[in-house]
């Protein structure tokens, strides 16, 4: 049998679509890795701060997320009816912040090249 070069097997080929997929998960990484670091380094403030801090979220976020641990540590030593109350308010505030929110994080990634308008 002969095994010149035309018999060789060849590369696999990757669509622009696959490489381009590849390169939005690999910067997706990069960019999770750097927020984790800036999330994790001991400092003044809670994580949401460093995060409004790094303009992933905005700093009324931050402040709305602060409330709502307040909320939540409230919650947990508050009697029953007076906290079912409670918890259903702090649900309808972060419900209507969710679509806002998700604009945001999609406008952030586009601006961090992650995502393609």
């Amino acid at each position: 049998m002969a095994t010149g070069s035309g018999d060789a097997p060849r590369p696999s080929r990757r669509t622009k679509g696959q490489k381009r997929l590849g390169h939005i998960l690999e910067r997706h990484q990069e960019l999770l890795a750097g927020a984790r670091s800036a999330i994790e380094e001991r400092g003044d403030g809670q994580a949401w701060d460093r995060l409004a801090d790094l303009h992933v979220i905005s700093g009324a976020s931050a402040t709305r997320l602060q409330n709502v641990k307040e909320m939540r540590n409230e919650l947990a030593h508050a009697y029953p009816p007076a906290s079912w109350r409670a918890l259903h308010q702090a649900v309808e505030i972060l419900l209507e912040d969710l679509d806002s929110y998700k604009v945001k994080l999609a406008d952030w990634l586009v601006d961090q090249g992650v995502l393609q308008r």
